[in-house]
Parts: C-alpha cells; sequence; structure tokens
C-alpha cells in the first residue's frame, strides 16, 4: 500500500481512469504498424495536434542516450522493478541493466503541453483536457469532438512510448502554456499483477500519491525535475512542450531505422515547412546527429537512398502545391454522394481535354466538393436536412514506363500511409485535404493506427449520417477512379482475340506445342498436342482448376496492344498468387509461328527506349529486356497494358513463369 503524499510508484486497486480493454499493443506494434514506424507517427501526430503558432514549424527531437555505471536512475525504479517481475512477461533482465540505463528521448517544441486541471471533478473528466487524457483515458481522448481536426481520437497513442520500453513505462516532463507550470510524471502501461495477496492494476503512475479514491498529482518540484532533465539534456525553462522519456527503449528502435520511417513517413509534412525533426545518438565515446527541414528534406531523401520518394517529392507533390487553387475541374458533390467518379460528372469537351492534358504528362487537379451531414455543429445537434459542405483535392500525373507508381493520401498534417497502395498505370497521385470540414470527417474514418479510411469506422456512424459511409469509399477510391476514367476510352479490349495460357519460355520453337495460346472462343476449346513430340522443359501445373486457363491476354484494338490480367473465373485463381512472370514480344516474321529469336532493337527496345508504353495495376517490373519484362503481379486483381506497338506489323506474346 503507497503511503499518502509520498513519491514513487503506486498501482490501484480501483483504478480512477475510464479505462477500456483494448489490444493497444498489438494495433501499435503489429505487422500493419510496426513499433518503429508507429512510435514517430504517434509522437509527431500529437505534438502536430498541439501546434501553437501555426506560422511555424513544430520542431521535434529524438535523443538516444546511452550511460555506463551510471546509477542516477535507480531511485526512479527500484520501486518499481520488483512489481514488474510480478507481471506476466513484461520484464526481462536481459533488456534490463539498472547500472547502465539507457534512453530514448523525445521531445517537442512550438506545442501547448499537456493541459488542462491536474484534478478534473465529476462532470469535468468528460470535458477536453489533454493532461487527464493523456494519463487517465487510455480508450478515450480529448480530441474526439466530431468537429475536431486533430489525430487523436482513439486515445491509445501515447501508449506507444510505454510499449516502446523494455520496462513498458515512461516518463513526461512538461511545461504547460495554460498555466506555466512544469510538471513531472511516470506512467506504466503493464499487467494486472497480485502483491502481499492483493490483486493490483497493471497501470501505475510515478507521482505523489493522494489516496485511492482520488487523483494523484504530477511532481512539480523544481529540484526532482531539474536532477533528471540535466542529466538528459532537457531544458524546459523557457519552452513549452512535451519531453518523454523511455528508459531502456526497445532495441528495434535504433537511430537509423527510426530515421527511416519518419522520413517516409512525414516527408511531405516536413517540405511544407510544417515540422522539423532532429535525430541524434550519443553514448560514452560518439554522437551523431541529423536534421531533416524544408530546405534539405531532398538531399536528406538522396542520402538515404529513398530514391521513389525524392523523384515523386520532387517532380510532383511540390508543383501540387503551388497549383493547389488551380483545378482543371471541380466536381459536383452529386460525385461523391453516389460514390464514384464517372464520365457523367464531365461534360464531353472537359473530359477530353483533361485526358489529353494527362497523356501530356501534366498534373491534373480535381477539386471534389462533399456535403457532409454532421450530427452536430459547434456542439449543438443538427436537423436531419443540415449539411456542411467541404471538398478534397485529387491529383494525377501519368509517368514513364520505368517509373513506378506511387499515391500518397494526407488530411490536414497526417499521412495515411496505408492508404494509394494499389494505385497503378505508372502514374502519381495525391488525396489532399485540408478544409476542416473535410480533415475531421476523414480522421473519424481512421482506425487505431490512422493508416487507413475505414468506411464502416464506429466514429463515422455516430458523428455523421448517410451517406457518410459513401463518401467515404469516395475519398478512399477517388484517385483510382479517376485514373480509371482517364484510361477508359482506351481500355476496349478484343473480346475476339483473348489468349489464355501459361507457357515455357521457347527460344528456338522446340517446345512449341507444350501448352500454346488458345483463341478464347464462346467454346473452351483445348488445342491438342502432337503425341509424338516430348517437350524438353515440363510444363507450369496450375492449381487443379476448371473455367479455362489463370492468365488472360486480350488485344487492346484503340492502342495497339495487349492487356494482361487473371480470368477470375479460374478456381482457386488467388492462391497462384504473389507471381512472378516473364513477358516476351516480337513483331511476327512472315512464315514463323514464333519470332523471337529474330528480334532486333531497331523493332523496339522494352529498356532503352520509351516508345513502348506500359501501365501497371497492383503489379511491379522485375528487370527489363530488349523485348521481355519480368513483373511481379501482387495478387489476382492485378493488370498490365503494353501498347504503342507499331500499327501495321503483328505482334507475337508469350509468357513464361518465373
Amino acid at each position: 500500500m503507497s503511503e499518502l503524499n509520498k513519491l514513487g510508484w503506486h498501482f490501484s486497486r480501483n483504478t480512477n481512469r475510464m479505462h477500456v480493454k483494448l489490444p493497444y499493443e498489438e494495433a501499435l506494434d503489429s505487422d500493419d504498424a510496426t513499433i518503429k514506424a508507429t512510435l514517430g507517427r504517434e509522437k509527431i501526430q500529437n505534438s502536430l495536434d498541439a501546434c501553437v503558432d501555426t506560422q511555424k514549424p513544430v520542431q521535434m527531437s529524438f535523443n538516444w542516450i546511452s550511460f555506463e555505471n551510471e546509477s542516477f536512475f535507480l531511485p526512479y525504479i527500484n520501486q518499481l522493478i520488483p512489481k514488474l517481475k510480478s507481471m506476466d512477461k513484461v520484464y526481462d533482465e536481459n533488456n534490463v541493466d539498472p547500472a547502465n540505463p539507457s534512453f530514448l528521448v523525445v521531445e517537442d517544441f512550438n506545442t501547448s503541453g499537456l493541459t488542462g486541471k491536474f484534478d478534473p471533478k465529476g462532470i469535468e473528466q468528460d470535458e477536453p483536457n489533454n493532461y487527464y487524457g493523456y494519463f487517465y483515458k487510455l480508450g478515450y481522448s480529448g480530441k474526439s469532438k466530431q468537429d475536431s481536426t486533430s489525430g487523436g481520437r482513439r486515445g491509445i497513442g501515447r501508449a506507444v512510448g510505454a510499449i516502446a520500453s523494455s520496462i513498458n513505462s515512461m516518463f513526461i516532463i512538461s511545461k504547460r502554456n495554460d498555466d506555466k507550470k512544469t510538471f513531472l510524471k511516470g506512467l506504466c502501461l503493464g499487467k494486472r499483477f497480485n502483491e502481499n495477496d492483493t490483486s493490483y492494476d497493471g497501470y501505475g503512475y510515478y507521482d505523489l500519491y493522494k489516496g485511492e479514491d482520488e487523483l494523484s498529482e504530477p511532481i512539480i518540484e523544481q529540484n526532482s525535475i531539474k536532477m533528471l532533465g540535466d542529466k538528459l539534456g532537457i531544458d524546459r525553462t523557457n519552452h513549452f512542450g512535451t519531453s518523454t522519456i523511455i528508459p531502456y527503449p526497445d532495441k528495434s528502435l535504433d537511430y537509423e531505422s527510426v530515421a527511416n520511417e519518419i522520413l517516409k513517413n512525414y516527408y511531405v509534412v516536413i517540405s511544407q515547412g510544417k515540422l522539423e525533426i532532429k535525430i541524434s545518438y550519443k553514448d560514452q565515446n560518439n554522437s551523431e546527429e541529423t536534421i531533416f527541414n524544408k530546405d534539405n528534406i531532398l538531399d536528406e531523401l538522396e542520402r538515404k537512398n529513398l530514391n521513389e520518394e525524392h523523384q515523386y517529392l520532387k517532380n510532383f507533390i511540390k508543383p501540387c502545391f503551388e497549383i493547389l487553387d488551380n483545378h482543371n475541374h471541380v466536381l459536383e458533390a452529386t460525385a461523391s454522394s453516389d460514390g464514384k467518379i464517372t464520365k457523367e460528372d464531365f461534360n464531353e469537351n472537359e473530359l477530353e481535354k483533361i485526358r489529353d492534358l494527362y497523356n501530356e504528362k501534366k498534373i491534373i487537379n480535381i477539386k471534389a466538393k462533399i456535403k457532409l451531414k454532421p450530427k452536430e455543429f459547434k456542439g449543438e445537434p443538427t436537423q436531419p436536412f443540415y449539411s456542411q459542405e467541404t471538398f478534397v483535392n485529387f491529383f494525377i500525373q501519368k509517368q514513364d514506363s520505368d517509373i513506378n507508381s506511387k499515391a500518397y493520401y494526407q488530411r490536414g498534417l497526417m499521412p495515411l500511409m496505408g492508404e494509394g497502395t494499389n494505385f497503378y498505370a505508372n502514374s502519381y497521385g495525391f488525396m489532399y485535404a485540408y478544409d476542416a470540414p473535410a480533415v475531421s470527417f476523414i480522421a473519424a474514418s481512421e482506425g487505431t493506427n490512422h493508416l487507413k479510411i475505414n468506411t464502416s469506422e464506429p466514429d463515422l456512424r455516430n458523428n455523421y449520417r448517410i451517406p457518410y459511409n459513401i463518401q467515404a469509399r469516395f475519398i478512399k477510391f477517388g484517385l483510382t477512379q479517376l485514373l480509371d476514367l482517364m484510361l477508359l476510352v482506351d481500355e476496349q479490349e478484343d473480346t475476339d482475340f483473348e489468349k489464355e495460357f501459361f507457357t515455357i519460355i521457347d527460344e528456338d520453337n522446340q517446345n512449341e506445342n507444350i501448352i500454346k495460346p488458345v483463341e478464347n472462343n464462346d467454346e473452351d476449346e483445348e488445342v491438342q498436342e502432337d503425341e509424338e513430340e516430348k517437350p524438353i522443359f515440363p510444363p507450369f501445373e496450375p492449381p487443379p482448376g476448371g473455367k479455362g486457363k489463370p492468365i488472360i491476354i486480350s488485344r487492346l484494338t484503340s492502342k495497339k496492344g495487349y492487356k494482361i490480367k487473371a480470368n477470375k473465373n479460374f478456381d482457386n485463381i488467388s492462391s497462384l498468387f504473389p507471381l512472378e512472370i516473364n513477358f516476351k514480344c516480337a513483331y511476327s516474321e512472315y512464315g514463323r509461328k514464333k519470332s523471337f529469336s529474330y528480334h532486333e532493337d531497331l523493332d523496339f527496345d522494352l529498356k532503352n527506349n520509351k516508345k513502348i508504353k506500359i501501365d501497371l495495376k497492383i503489379s511491379n517490373i522485375i528487370e527489363k529486356y530488349s523485348n521481355n519484362i519480368n513483373f511481379k503481379l501482387e495478387n489476382e486483381n492485378f493488370e498490365i497494358s503494353i501498347y504503342d506497338f507499331y500499327s501495321k506489323f503483328e505482334v507475337d506474346v508469350e509468357i513464361e513463369l518465373l
């Protein structure tokens, strides 16, 4: 039992916190969101949400600090370690050396600090309060008002600091801009444990204990704060904001990997001048420091070999911000209300002009209006007919066939890194929402990790009236729908020419009869093989199935080319993927069935000449050669279009499984 008004760790039998059992560890450290990515994203997003002067960037630092033969930290954990050992699978002594402490210190500046009453009573606990929400409302958030544009609606992102620690704990030093006070408080997010025949909550605090039924008090005595702050280089004397001390950080959180994750997630926000990052490492013998800001972000991307991000930012994103208000077309709200961008949303001349600009590789900027139906406005209930007009911007640009497709979704200053992964057709895309109602709407659609738009997220249903789910789907898929529309006229497939096959590569026509290309007539005819000829190479055996062969090639008549796709009617088609194939093509030689051996670079050179165009959907180019390309097909929804062959010649095509 803890003593009243005594500084130290205490765990309650009857918690005051509004705790909801959530799988937060799995949510914040999972296959979808590793702790490396989550740590930077959650800490940065909380700091951006707390920005005080929006005309200046939020400044953040991630500092790794290691000590040898230092005992200054022992008073902060001596009382805690026995409790951790009593928790199931929480404490691993191999990861914790009390005599040689290590830390990751995450700090923000130009922020408000953890503001709000230290001891809210009754109904006050339901009101927005950053301090109370941070320490006592795991599973809830002080940001969850309907019209909030901030990111932390689930209230569990703060847990990432403790999850990143090998002792499931963190310490907070925060200087608040509401009352100018600086406080220290420790938080442990462990598991329930037994001590002296008493069961305790796994959530504990390092502060001043005020009794079982009262909220504990943070430490505001400055000498106590200064002792820890001086050792770790923390000085909050004249700087509002928060310093998060993560003792014994997870070994996977190394300097380089966290820096790379931050860059990959926030390079666009940094380029906007809204965020500056300092990452440093210091031990007894060495120190290193890296700074990311709007002036050096392109150089840092290049230095880190993030070449795709470098090219995408330099050649596409920066120009998008320059033409933010220069729209090629404004989509009326009817498009978002029916959930899809179609040619009916344009007049014929508009669509043709936009498509011409796309084919000329100009950036297309579409402003898409949305009429939301919030259930509340400024804290008051709304009538069913009430609507609120907002918008998002869709940008697309066609790229050369050797450039991988890439799309980036950003609401406010929050990147949604799980969106845009299936963008295709060698194009760049950017969904940008900066109008406050749109930002709030998208924030309500995000799950715990803030990675994707979820059209069935409970906050959408709770805060908006239908067609909220259709509008969320429109934002989620609008880029792809717009891109489909740019390609729609040219995507005419010749159904009289459809080949289904899997063949083995055949340079000298030795295996001509293994599996021949088959014309896809109404009757599914099988090609009869010559029984006297034995193939040199065994054919690929797809999983047992029916309804044709698993891969289809169809002719694109208006493009003078071919489309490769999966046969969705083939049984168990999804079990084939992911899959790597080699596509081979050559102009036909008169009198020959196949002509790959007679191909010349003068005909076309897929590796070095961009005359032949390639559009990719859910697939990637592995390697190019003069007349063949290796592709990786991610799943059965892939599509590959190869076109702009010379119109006077026929083309032979063939596929090999790699």
